[in-house]
């Protein structure tokens, strides 16, 4: 390799890996966060969690490759390009198509990479990361459900355990099954239980010893109690897709993005002897090569884009990658379009081009070709003789002409008054007297008062940290944009959303969105700030004229303020809500039953403080009115069995009582015989209105008051509260993030600074993965009570706070 060419391999290969980092961050951080949370809530090894955590990368770097080898070029030219190094080369007669070799050739190297990530890597991790979660899950034992507590796992029942057995299993368990919403709960109570999985029928097996059943009856006169023999077992099962999810039941089956090319070509063949259309496995046989193709097509562009002679500098060109990036996939969205139709015949050939337009394999070739010829065209027109590159004026007609004033000396400009120079009395001349007769003027200057202002340091630097501020939130917002909408553009063309509901979930998910990315944008703005000062040496300079590092953060440190403000107003009062309707809007784009949360506050179960046990299907809270209550007495020794069940289909609070409308009282006096008394309406005894309206209310929409008032009367109502508890600290604990970033930031942009801004940013993903991971970490071990809430979420920060100390006492400041 020449000297020329070694050069701008080794400019561009740091910017390429940094990028890589960055853009594989920010698409895969949610997924890798959520899943952390959820394993390390299952008690999953900390080991077995990072190695699952690795699994989940390779399915980003297919499509970061690509992007950050462009972002890497465009980083590396401009970098050149700011210090006049372009300007030399061109001066020299070095053609952008000699400088096209040395870069063919790292697209030609990245493009073998993304194609071994695309036809192998991400198929065998997706594989391995489905089989390894399904067996942790598969895993789920008897601790997961607590004593005393309201466990909802299963769909369509409810258990509550009083105790765990010495030897493993439970005491005194009921299980209430409400499928049928017509009817009163079916119930069982058990002396015992345990709760095993069955992975080779791939269900839920509870196992519940000497258990009563007990049930409404055909008839509102009959009512059904079945005593057990002594010893007995009774089993209940549950399939292990109703309480996994769709398709975690059977993980061993590949999907699309878990095959290879000839597990696809085999699909190809079968699919169109079955009369059904191979779109979907064309486009994915057609990805694994068009996008590694998209390195070569980006070489040519980012060489004009990158070889100019302006001097925008490296963040220039994170910007324009990213630009580009957002046309390219603009373009294969509108040629999936094209390619994408119904066709229910059978021929195969027909079944191979099915589409509108065009046949279905080039859906992912259109974008290539497109770009590709608009960078041939753009490298012949810079690589003229004359070196030009394409020339952008402003139209004649849109210019706008600044008028000339000339100065006359001694005179006037223009036409008006002598300059103020020459109304300046030469120095030793007498002060012009007084003409007589005019009055002496008086002036008193009064004192200003007013609030403290920014001094010009404070400008200075607050300036340049909120355009750093404005550039990196752009920048990472529109690749969020970038990663939900690929994430989903397939159930576009499928039918299953129009563009509408598209980005209208989009704008739900926002608030989400920068709660996410402000903590990171903040991070990376003061480090290249502090970094910037350092290289340039404003800061020495600022020292040597005694201002400390201290006082030149200052502003940043009253910024990174605002922003905790801003984020908690944010969490507290906009997030919850906006992502319970982007959660709704994609469960439609993705054609799945609406999202449910299993919540500690069931909302119609209730355990009273006297031990009864309430069931209820609404209830009004204008009105104060309980409908389909169930009010079920347990004895509260052995054999656990039903004391009485009263059930009434309406229930209302009036004049500080309850009266319950149409129900029944079936009264146990001993385990085979019962007695059944019915009534049109009765007084009940109940509790009070406030202890229902407390767990109809959703506490993942609450605010930081709300939420603690909700703890405070909810305590007693049966249910585990370390989830509510760890969410309200947290409600606190996360906006300060902003504040502790800047904090690490100040000490670590003086010693890096020097490096440039790309060590920044590189280490500003690692300090902010490292930050979130421990933050998913601590909350798992809150919400599981191995640590108290308050500790659980404020550990993060104490931890990267005291990190923050140690290292602003040891820099020079």
């Amino acid at each position: 390799m020449k000297t020329l060419d070694r050069y701008l391999v080794r400019e561009t290969l740091m910017p390429f890996l940094l990028a890589l980092a960055v853009f594989t961050f920010v698409l895969q951080i949610n997924p890798i966060l959520d899943q952390a949370q959820k394993l390390l809530a299952k008690g999953v090894p900390l080991g077995t969690v990072g190695y699952l955590l690795l699994l989940l990368i390779p399915q980003a770097l297919g499509l970061t490759i690509p992007i950050a080898f462009l972002t890497g070029l465009l980083i590396a030219l401009g970098r050149l390009s700011a210090d006049r190094e372009s300007v030399a080369l061109l001066a020299c007669g070095v053609s952008p198509r000699r400088l096209l070799r040395p870069i063919l050739v790292m697209a030609l190297v990245a493009a073998a990479a993304d194609v071994y990530v695309l036809t192998s890597l991400i198929a065998d991790s997706n594989q391995a990361f489905r089989e390894i979660t399904y067996r942790f899950l598969a895993q789920q034992s008897e601790a997961d459900i607590k004593p005393r507590l309201f466990y909802e796992g299963f769909p369509g029942k409810v258990l509550l355990i009083n105790d765990e057995a010495p030897g493993g299993g439970w005491k005194d368990v009921l299980l209430a099954d409400t499928t049928d919403q017509s009817k009163a709960p079916t119930v069982f109570l058990g002396e015992g239980g345990r709760l095993v999985m069955n992975e080779a029928d791939r269900q839920v097996d509870l196992y519940l010893t000497n258990a009563y059943q007990y049930a409404e009856g055909a008839n509102p006169e009959s009512y059904e109690a079945t005593v057990p023999a002594s010893g007995s077992v009774t089993r209940l099962s549950v399939p292990a897709d109703a309480v996994f999810g769709p398709g975690e039941a059977a993980p061993l089956m590949r999907g699309n993005a878990e095959k290879k090319i000839a597990q696809l070509r085999e699909e190809i063949r079968e699919k169109p002897l079955q009369g059904m259309p191979p779109h979907n496995e064309v486009i994915f046989l057609n990805q694994m090569f068009s996008f590694p193709v998209a390195c070569l097509v980006f070489a040519p562009i980012g060489l004009v884009l990158g070889l100019h002679t302006r001097t925008e500098g490296k963040l220039a060109g994170l910007t324009q990658g990213l630009a580009i990036v957002f046309l390219y996939y603009a373009v294969m969205t509108q040629a999936e379009a094209w390619t994408k139709g119904y066709y229910s015949g059978t021929n195969a050939a027909e079944l191979w081009l099915a589409g509108h337009r065009w046949p279905a394999y080039m859906a992912r070739w259109w974008p290539n070709i497109t770009m590709g010829l608009v960078g041939v065209a753009a490298l012949w027109w810079r690589s003229r003789p004359a070196g030009a590159s394409l020339p952008l004026r402003w139209p004649t007609w849109l210019r706008v002409s600044r008028p000339e004033i000339a100065t006359v000396p001694g005179g006037a400009p223009g036409a008006a008054g002598a300059p103020a120079e020459a109304r300046v009395a030469p120095a030793g001349t007498a002060a012009p007297r007084r003409p007589p007769g005019q009055a002496l003027a008086l002036v008193i200057r009064a004192p200003r008062f007013g609030l403290p202002r920014p001094r010009i340091l404070d400008t200075y630097v607050s300036s340049r940290y909120l355009r750093l501020v404005l550039l990196s939130f752009v920048a990472l917002l529109g690749l969020v944009y970038l990663g939900a909408f690929l994430d989903r553009i397939d159930k576009l063309f499928k039918g299953q959303a129009t563009a509408g509901l598209m980005a209208e979930f989009l704008v739900y998910a926002t608030p989400q969105f920068i709660a996410f990315i402000l903590p990171i944008a903040t991070l990376v703005a003061v480090l290249g700030t502090i970094g910037g000062l350092t290289r340039t040496g404003e800061l020495t300079v600022m020292r040597a004229c005694g201002v400390s590092l201290y006082r030149a953060a200052m502003p940043l440190l009253f910024l990174a303020v605002v922003w905790s403000g801003i984020l908690f107003l944010l969490d507290d009062r906009v997030v919850a809500r906006a992502n319970q309707h982007a959660e709704a809007l994609d469960d439609v784009i993705r054609g799945r039953p609406p999202h449910t949360q299993l919540v500690a506050e069931n909302r119609h179960w209730l355990a009273g403080r006297d031990g009864r046990i309430y069931y209820y299907q609404l209830y009004d809270r204008a009105n104060e009115r309980l409908l389909g209550l169930s009010v079920f007495e347990p004895t509260r020794k052995a054999p656990y069995r039903l004391l009485s069940h009263t059930h009434a289909a309406e229930v209302a609070f009036e004049d500080g009582r309850w009266v319950a409308s149409r129900g029944w009282v079936q009264t146990f006096a001993a385990a085979d015989r019962s007695t059944h008394d019915s009534f049109e309406q009765r007084e009940l005894s109940l509790e009070s209105p406030a202890e229902f309206a407390s767990a109809q209310v959703d506490a993942e929409v609450m605010t930081y008051g709300e939420l603690r008032d909700h703890i405070a009367k909810f305590k007693d109502s049966g249910f585990s509260l370390a989830e509510q508890r760890m969410n309200l600290e947290r409600k606190l604990a996360f906006p300060a993030v902003t504040l502790i970033m800047t904090l690490l930031a100040v000490p670590f942009g003086v010693t890096t600074g020097r490096r440039g801004a790309l060590y920044g940013v590189g280490l500003a993903i690692v300090l902010a993965f490292s930050y979130f991971l421990l933050t998913a970490f601590f909350a798992a071990a809150g919400s599981a009570e191995v640590l108290p809430p308050v500790l659980a979420a404020w550990a993060p920060n104490l931890l990267f706070a005291t990190a923050a100390l140690y290292l602003t006492l040891r820099v020079r400041t």
